[in-house]
């Protein structure tokens, strides 16, 4: 991943090995909101493997990783009335919502293109700051800075943070771009999760922000609960135990990974890149160890899963000097050009592809599993996570 760095700072996205080139990338709208965010998912998975490691190899890279971040992004400031109309309801009503989205967008009432806080955005474009690229990011900046001591880019750090909270709704969740009244599981778990970091490094913005959108985001996902939430929000519930030990988390993690076992159940095929949901259980299952719960039936059912689901993933990751691919149904297929990959995961053995965030999910999953962090978990009453070394 180190090794697949640009100019800019940002990395090579993706390779087709079937089309022999980079994928399309039709430059709409969506497209470059993943590309930018899926870098900043690139950069988190560097900073933890960094902070768990202190590879020195890294470190370079990752540094001009995250300042090709810092160059790309958008002001943004919460205006005055947004909380007042938050609190009517207004914001959650489903009866009209893309004339009453124009129509406070219009009035600038949905953000201010000044203030403190920034967002991630494709070439500064406000249409493509999603708020979970900017959490990520905030992330990656803040293991960086936490393993090497340099704080060069706490100003970033504190920006995205208030771009976040300028993104938050009265229920919880956040809005995914300024022009939007609508959430998304996965901005919320990263939101989630970046928030929790920075509480458990100290930040009291954060811990204030966490008293108010915690309760009904843990609520709402306690009743209903979203398999796309599952793998960010027990990383971030996971921290929350790990810094407070209040069980909620555990109860909620518990039960989140209940429904995913039953919800999700084992696939008999491997043909499908299953790391993003690794991360997850991973966490959940270093969080029932500091519970005292590593005998229990849940854990033990997690281990399993993960055993198999990451014999899979590590079956999928290109070998140096690899030329050959064996895809599902027995086809495979041949290409010089693996080699330069070498390291990176594939998709899957029915999508021979690769790209940033499908490696950074392996990354992040492989380090959630180093017995540093897995294997002897914090025990009740130890130190918060600011105070852990690896």
């Amino acid at each position: 991943l180190a090794g697949a760095q640009t100019a800019s700072g940002l990395l090579q996205f993706d390779f087709d090995f079937l089309k022999g080139r980079p994928g399309d990338n039709d430059r709409t709208k969506i497209t470059q909101t993943a590309y930018i965010v899926r870098q900043g998912s690139a950069a988190l998975a560097l900073a933890k493997y960094y902070r768990a490691t202190r590879d020195a190899s890294v470190r370079d890279a990752l540094v001009r990783l995250i300042a090709g971040l810092g160059k790309s992004g958008v002001r943004i400031g919460r205006p005055a009335l947004l909380p007042w109309l938050d609190a009517t309801g207004l914001l959650s009503t489903s009866v009209g919502r893309l004339t009453l989205t124009a129509l406070l967008d219009r009035l600038g009432l949905l953000y201010r293109p000044t203030g403190s806080g920034r967002l991630l955005a494709y070439h500064d474009d406000i249409e493509t700051a999603w708020a979970g690229g900017s959490a990520v990011a905030l992330l990656a900046e803040l293991f960086y800075a936490e393993a090497s001591g340099d704080q060069q880019f706490k100003a970033l750090r504190l920006g995205w943070r208030d771009g976040l909270l300028a993104l938050r709704r009265r229920d919880g969740g956040f809005r995914i771009y300024p022009r939007s009244l609508d959430e998304t599981p996965y901005a919320n778990g990263e939101a989630w999760l970046a928030l929790a970091e920075l509480a458990a490094h100290g930040d009291q913005t954060a811990t204030a922000a966490l008293r108010q959108i915690e309760p009904p985001l843990i609520a709402r996902n306690t009743a209903k609960p979203e398999w796309h939430f599952f793998g960010w929000s027990a990383m971030a519930a996971r921290t929350r135990y790990l810094t407070t030990h209040d069980p909620r988390y555990l109860r909620f993690i518990a039960g989140q990974a209940e429904n995913l076992l039953a919800s999700q159940p084992l696939k008999d095929s491997d043909d499908e890149n299953s790391c993003a949901e690794v991360e997850g259980l991973a966490a959940a299952t270093m969080a029932l160890a500091a519970g005292g719960q590593r005998q229990s039936d849940l854990y033990q059912r997690l281990q399993r899963r993960i055993d198999v689901e990451m014999a899979r993933n590590n079956a999928l990751q290109i070998a140096p000097d690899q030329q050959r691919i064996d895809l599902s149904g027995g086809a495979a297929l041949t290409s010089p050009r693996l080699a330069d990959f070498a390291g990176a995961y594939l998709a899957g053995t029915a999508q021979p592809f690769v790209r940033v965030d499908i490696t950074a999910h392996c990354i992040s999953a492989l380090v959630e599993l180093m017995p540093e962090a897995a294997g002897e978990a914090a025990p009740a009453g130890a130190q918060p996570a600011t105070s852990k070394k690896p």
